[in-house]
């Protein structure tokens, strides 16, 4: 069993020359079919974003629906079961031009049922952002950096930069599947939205010094990283934040809360993990002495 994640389709240029084009997306799977909408005009992007099992190969078509008129064609790709990472499928029939960029990883389990695959927790080390061309040209990219550890969101990171600067990550994180990273380039002004700078999705396969590029918009970022085995557990978020706090020199918002002190109750204390829909809320209750007596702090940690 292989797994399939499409994460956008880019429009170069529209089959319709009046308008945007009402892109109809049909994913075939092991004889499942799987619809998706969206209206797409040039040099803009649909972040897709979903993730497909399949055994032998899965096909796409896009459409562009005219109604009343018949819909128009505009190509077809077919992907193998083949482990493959920042993958770009074409579609460019009646003179349109889009790209897919997709995601395939290898799932196969072993031919004997009876094999029992061990759990595997892999380190991921971000090393380093190199960029090779910014997406604003005015002057620095806003970047927001997003991490998601085994489809769960974990975090978010920030750094300004510009073209031929480097930004020595330096972070670290364990996980048994995957990791999900999206590159954003924030956009603070009137009316704008963030512009999408791409993503990668990095699975158990070992390596050093491993790059992925990240370059929708017309951007050229390359991230480098390592993924190594460990000894360590996989981390619950809980814990997995209480460490990088009490790592963290950052100044805390609360002058009168020794750190230590905090983190030393909350562990003693303990923790409440709750799991709701597709969000994951982590609950920290501590008490502590603040100028009027005894308080009660509900943190949300998101």
């Amino acid at each position: 069993m292989s797994i399939l994640h499409i994460r956008s389709l880019k429009c170069y240029e529209t089959e319709d020359w009046t308008g945007a084009d009402e892109c109809r997306l049909e994913i075939y799977v092991d004889g499942n079919k799987t619809v998706l909408r969206h209206s797409l005009n040039d040099n803009q992007t649909w972040q897709i974003d979903r993730q497909f099992e399949f055994s032998n190969s899965a096909q796409i078509k896009l459409y562009d629906e005219d109604s009343p008129d018949a819909d128009d064609h505009l190509d077809t790709i077919t992907i193998g079961k083949s482990s493959v990472q920042n993958a770009t499928g074409k579609f460019t029939g009646d003179d349109a031009n889009y790209s897919l960029f997709y995601d395939v990883f290898d799932n196969s389990s072993p031919s004997d049922p009876s094999t029992t695959i061990p759990s595997t927790t892999r380190l991921l080390k971000l090393i380093k952002l190199d960029c090779k061309k910014n997406e604003d040209i005015t002057g620095y990219d806003e970047l927001r950096f997003e991490v998601y550890i085994d489809g769960v969101f974990r975090e978010k990171i920030y750094k300004n930069l510009k073209k031929k600067q480097t930004w020595n990550i330096d972070k670290e994180y364990t996980f048994s599947q995957s990791v999900q990273i999206k590159l954003w380039d924030e956009d603070f002004g009137w009316g704008d939205g963030d512009d999408f700078l791409g993503e990668a999705l990095i699975n158990t396969s070992l390596g050093e010094n491993k790059s992925v590029k990240f370059t929708l918009d017309d951007c050229d970022y390359t991230l480098t990283y390592s993924v190594c085995e460990t000894t360590l557990v996989v981390e619950n978020d809980v814990n997995q934040l209480l460490n990088e706090f009490e790592k963290s020199s950052a100044p805390g918002v609360w002058p009168n809360i020794i750190k230590d002190e905090l983190i030393k109750d909350i562990r003693a204390i303990g923790l409440c993990q709750v799991k709701v829909g597709n969000d994951l809320f982590i609950l920290l209750f501590y008490w502590f002495t603040c100028f009027e007596g005894q308080c009660e702090i509900l943190i949300l940690l998101i």
